[in-house]
């Protein structure tokens, strides 16, 4: 409903249980879709948020296989740290990068005062 709204630029932490140790125990895929599909209508972009490989789960938030289905979809991605001190800042970046490759990703958005700007990656 969120992705849905319009309200939000960017949605993150799309998976986060995870950092928790909880996964699913059955495929979540459809919900996922139904998320990425409300999120395309609007242009609300997806956060790669390297926090979770600073917790137990050791894996960016979305997942792989979350953030090929995003790409698939055509939804903008954006980076972020979700820094809690001055040097979690950035902090591991270029894994965010290489993943966002990885999934086809060439671009990624930056938003200033809810203007969105197209950045090559």
């Amino acid at each position: 409903m969120a992705a849905s709204s319009g309200l939000f630029e960017i949605i993150g932490h799309a998976d986060l249980p995870k950092k928790f140790g909880i996964y699913p125990t059955q495929d979540c895929t459809p919900l996922f879709e139904n998320f990425l599909q409300a999120a395309h209508g609007t242009g609300t972009a997806i956060e790669l948020n390297t926090a979770g490989l600073r917790k137990d789960c050791r894996e960016i938030y979305p997942s792989p296989k979350i953030l090929e289905l995003a790409h698939q979809l055509q939804v903008p991605i954006t980076f972020g740290s979700d820094a809690h001190a001055s040097t979690e800042v950035g902090l591991d970046l270029g894994k965010a990068i290489k993943l966002a490759r990885q999934s086809g990703y060439t671009h990624t958005h930056r938003f200033t005062r809810r203007e969105k700007q197209v950045v090559p990656i």
